[in-house]
């Protein structure tokens, strides 16, 4: 066998090991992302449960809003669970800003008192 040959398979077996890690890292954050959701569904069913416990009781027919909002919420805890995880979510620039933003607020409003 030529050593051109040689580096020619190499090279070939390299590329498909390469794919098949690829494939395997998109098959562990899609579960990583179900599971980021599950329990981002947990969380906000756990909310609302305790909300309840005040006396606040979303009625999501009269305000749809409402809805939109928590729907938000968990796009936003899946985000923070998936940075947990130390994986990459289309939000998280998002966060940092918003962060940024209510930092700020929270200095108006300690600036005003």
């Amino acid at each position: 066998m030529k050593k051109s040959n040689i580096i020619d398979t190499f090279i070939e077996r390299r590329k498909a090991q390469i794919l098949e890690q690829e494939e395997d890292d998109d098959i562990i954050y899609d579960d990583l992302f179900e599971q980021s959701v599950d329990l981002g569904r947990f969380a906000l069913h756990l909310i609302e449960v305790g909300l309840e416990e005040y006396g606040v009781d979303f009625d999501y027919k009269k305000n749809p809003d409402l809805r939109s909002d928590m729907f938000v919420i968990l796009n936003l805890l899946v985000a923070t669970l998936l940075r947990e995880q130390g994986l990459a979510h289309a939000l998280h620039s998002d966060l940092n800003k918003l962060k940024t933003r209510i930092l700020k607020m929270e200095k108006y409003k300690d600036d005003t008192n």
